[in-house]
């Protein structure tokens, strides 16, 4: 053909060394990725683990995670959703009083607390509040004015489905900033959470399951099951009188570590 040249030795020569070259990039990236998940991850626990130490109460200690959460995840706002055994899914209030939602099989965290789905992720292009099964009374607890991306999953203990983890509007920082340490804002975008957010949000979920148990463990045996947990008495199923301090035991399945 006229004016177009063949690839000589030299042209493969480049490519195969620039294609080398983008694939250990690539890599890079990736397990910078899986480093930042993991930072994000041991930050959360060391900062929940002093909070919490000085939390008075169970009620506190959910709160705190509420507030916390946001920070690490890089969302607008986080639920947590305390399931009873008779189905029963509580909210911790700002008065520390935990106020009952309305059982519902249209809502999303309600599903999800039932095993019906076991982790929800809004789509790129769709809208959560405009989910079929969308129900404002359970799954916007929060109040966020018109929730466009959501991430629910389930807090599990003992193979038992204990409550219901709920992060709403992921802010998308600008490009330049995706790889800093400075914090989402406001004023960032709105746009879906990535597999990268699901990751994050399960070790995430695997750790305040353990601690809302131990923290609950604790004050139950220190008040004999009465006094500053506010919790009605159908609340959650007894607790062993075990320490839940293994981030595995939630990952897999098995016995419980006894206390030396």
């Amino acid at each position: 053909m006229d004016g177009v040249k063949a690839f000589n030795k030299e042209d493969v020569e480049y490519l195969s060394a620039f294609s080398a070259f983008i694939g250990i990039t690539l890599k890079n990236v990736n397990l910078f990725e899986r480093d930042k998940r993991t930072h994000e991850t041991l930050r959360l626990l060391l900062r929940v683990s002093v909070m919490t130490a000085t939390a008075p109460d169970y009620a506190s200690t959910v709160l705190l995670f509420e507030k916390e959460i946001p920070d690490v995840i890089g969302c607008e706002a986080c639920c947590i959703f305390v399931k009873s055994p008779d189905n029963i899914l509580r909210v911790c209030k700002e008065d520390r009083e935990f106020k009952e939602v309305s059982p519902n099989p249209k809502g999303i965290a309600f599903q999800v607390s039932q095993n019906a789905i076991r982790q929800y992720t809004t789509k790129p292009l769709d809208v959560f509040s405009k989910e079929a099964s969308y129900d404002p009374t359970c799954d916007n607890v929060a109040g966020v004015p018109n929730p466009q991306t959501a991430l629910i999953m389930q807090l599990r203990l003992d193979e038992r489905i204990v409550g219901v983890l709920q992060v709403t509007n992921k802010r998308v920082k600008p490009y330049e900033a995706r790889y800093t340490d400075t914090a989402s804002t406001a004023s960032d975008p709105i746009g879906p959470f990535t597999p990268a957010d699901e990751a994050l949000l399960q070790e995430v979920a695997v750790v305040a399951s353990v601690t809302l148990a131990e923290r609950y463990r604790r004050e139950s045996v220190s008040t004999d099951g009465k006094g500053s947990l506010r919790l009605p008495s159908s609340m959650l199923l007894p607790m062993k009188n075990e320490s839940y301090t293994s981030l595995e035991y939630l990952r897999t399945p098995k016995a419980p570590q006894t206390p030396s």
